[in-house]
């Protein structure tokens, strides 16, 4: 019977932790979305969105990209940036 009960215990805690752990990801989630949508408005930058998300950049990436996710990032944007930076450090 005693072990019954720890047994018991233990399975309890095990489906706390795993309810926490959904918990937490879907707050994780829920916060992500909201940065997106001030990351789509321009009021962020998407380095800016991981940070408070409490994500790498990568794994916010990966966040977007599972999520579908299409940038309005062009290859015209991204040589504009390159000339940018060339003209920055002559």
């Amino acid at each position: 019977m005693i072990k019954q009960a720890k047994r018991f215990t233990y399975i309890v805690h095990i489906v706390i932790h795993k309810m926490q752990v959904v918990k937490d990801a879907m707050v994780v989630i829920l916060l992500a979305k909201t940065l997106l949508f001030e990351h789509r408005e321009g009021r962020i930058t998407l380095s800016e969105a991981a940070h408070k998300a409490g994500l790498t950049l990568w794994d916010f990436q990966h966040y977007l990209v599972d999520t579908g996710f299409v940038s309005s990032y062009s290859i015209e944007d991204i040589n504009e940036e390159l000339e940018l930076l060339k003209k920055k450090h002559k």
